[in-house]
């Protein structure tokens, strides 16, 4: 009999501000893997506090790495290298399938961003590989874990994860690449919590919502957990994260510093180093008013910066909670209708909801605890002990997961039906009959319709945007909402404006870019697909 191996497993988290790293080791006999050491922060010397920040400085070709990390956010504030700094660079990974996509997402190209990922992912690999590893080649004693959305293994058919792939492997030598694997973010979460205790089983029956609040996106997945196997019930996610609320505050910043709307233009890494002080300010005012309603001291901070072309910006910001709420209104105010657009898209009501466990780093924001608390009550929110680290602590653990927690993954999948409530869905059901006549049923949550092929209704037009709109069905009723098309989502001859969702009845006529169709009551089983 072969004696058993010791595998040693890198977990990377790539978030959109921070990446982290976690170090786990296995005994591995057979297909069986048995961990030998609980998983750990692996931080190198270019980290701070655990976590690296999602910037590099591009060499003065462009085509190479000068520094990444804190060394590179440093240089935020040396007007003769920022304009090689880049950072914040993961939410435009995908962006070019979007019809349309905040700004955040316009900063770089999809190619872009993936060749910054490739370029910091290789320091990181050689920081292991000289820290970690003492200088020596990976072998096969070394594993390396990869969490990535849930949304890039589905979007073009997997498109965006396979890009992916490829750039993170391209990130290793030829002469030198051990085993890859890569995990959903929602997978991970749940590892993660499932260790932690955090996710015992509910003897009620009632809900467990776990809210996954990014620094570009969020997401919901709800879940049954009794004493038998978890039986995961529906997810929702949207461009929604604590990255937004940054971007509010350093809008705010700007003005406080009169700095032109035309030297932010041309000036993006003035730009960084705003959301760099804005999120600082962000976290040390939730650190406060989560634990105190009246903070004794009002966070503050001189802030200077040096335009490109050497103009001074200079002025003393004060964030309170007044401030910020008024500050962050608009973006609250989405976050709230994509909670609550989630809960409805999932078919769930308040009382179907036992708890709500939060990971993320934005999972600590006061308004969004606050919010939760008030809608659920104190004791049904819970907060993951790091829940920002709760993700790449996921992928340390997903190497040595049983079958039953390995096969979770495929139940995130789009076009899986969800298993809660199949027997309490109403006999008739809403229908898009075409002007064929052509009818196609859909199913409870959201239907995506776009010429993409991955949407749950593709119609294959060059008037339809790949993803157009989308149609919603709860036990209240229908909705449709228009997800930035081009050529217009239209309710009885109405346009209705980009992502707003609007309630349809029985009858409603419906056109999509060049296609037409009416909504109908059904009681009609099965499914068709709109062409």
């Amino acid at each position: 009999m072969p004696s058993p191996q010791q595998k040693t497993l890198f977990a990377i988290d790539p978030g959109a501000t921070n990446w982290r790293l976690y170090r786990t080791v296995y005994e591995l006999e057979g297909r069986r893997a048995r961990m030998l050491s609980d998983p750990a922060p692996a931080p190198l010397t270019s980290f701070t506090e655990r976590r690296l920040p999602a910037a590099l400085v591009l060499n003065r070709s462009g085509d190479g790495l000068e520094c990444y990390g804190e060394t590179a956010v440093a240089q935020s504030e040396n007007p003769t290298h920022r304009d090689r700094l880049r950072a914040y660079f993961k939410p435009a990974i995908g962006a070019h399938l979007l019809p349309s996509f905040p700004p955040q997402r316009q900063l770089y190209t999809h190619g872009d961003a993936l060749a910054y990922t490739r370029l910091m992912l290789s320091a990181l690999v050689e920081g292991i590989r000289q820290e970690k590893w003492r200088g020596g080649t990976f072998s096969d004693d070394v594993v390396f874990g990869f969490a990535h959305p849930v949304h890039w293994g589905t979007d073009e058919e997997g498109a965006v994860l396979g890009e992916f792939k490829a750039a993170v492997r391209e990130s290793f030598p030829e002469s030198d690449k051990p085993e890859v694997r890569f995990v959903s973010e929602p997978e991970a979460a749940i590892h993660s919590l499932r260790r932690s205790a955090l996710l015992p089983a509910d003897p009620s029956g009632r809900v467990t919502l776990i809210l996954d609040v990014g620094g570009s996106t969020t997401d919901l997945v709800a879940s049954e957990l009794g004493a038998e196997e978890p039986v995961f019930l529906a997810r929702f996610g949207g461009p929604v994260g604590g990255g937004l609320y940054d971007a509010a505050i350093s809008d705010h910043i700007a003005q406080v510093l009169r700095i032109p709307f035309e030297a932010l233009e041309k000036d993006v890494a003035i730009g960084f180093a705003l959301r760099s002080v804005a999120q600082q300010m962000k976290e040390g005012l939730s650190r406060q008013l989560l634990h105190s309603r009246e903070p004794t001291i009002i966070p503050q901070r001189t802030v200077t910066l040096v335009g490109a072309e050497g103009e001074v910006y200079r002025g003393t910001v004060e964030l309170d909670e007044a401030r910020f709420e008024t500050i962050t209104a608009t973006v609250h105010s989405q976050f709230l209708d994509l909670f609550s657009h989630a809960l409805e898209g999932m078919g769930l009501d308040e009382s179907d909801i036992g708890r709500v466990v939060m990971v993320g780093g934005g999972s600590q924001l006061f308004s969004i605890v606050r919010y939760l608390r008030q809608r659920f009550g104190v004791q049904a929110i819970l907060i993951a002990d790091d829940p920002g680290e709760a993700v790449v602590r996921g992928v340390s653990l997903e190497y040595g997961a049983d079958k039953a927690e390995r096969r979770l993954s495929m139940l995130f999948m789009t076009g899986i039906e969800p298993a809660h409530k199949a027997a309490e869905a109403p006999a008739e059901r809403w229908a898009l009959i075409s002007e064929s006549g052509e009818r196609t049923v859909l199913g409870s949550g959201a239907s995506t319709i776009g010429r993409a092929a991955s949407n749950t209704i593709p119609i294959f037009s060059e008037k339809i945007s790949r993803w157009h709109a989308e149609l919603i069905v709860a036990r209240t009723g229908c909705s449709l909402k228009d997800q930035g098309s081009t050529n217009g989502t239209f309710l009885d001859g109405e346009r209705l404006r980009a992502q707003e969702v609007a309630p349809v009845k029985d009858g409603t006529r419906i056109r999509f870019g060049d296609r037409s169709y009416i909504l109908r009551r059904s009681a009609v089983e099965g499914n068709s697909r709109a062409t």
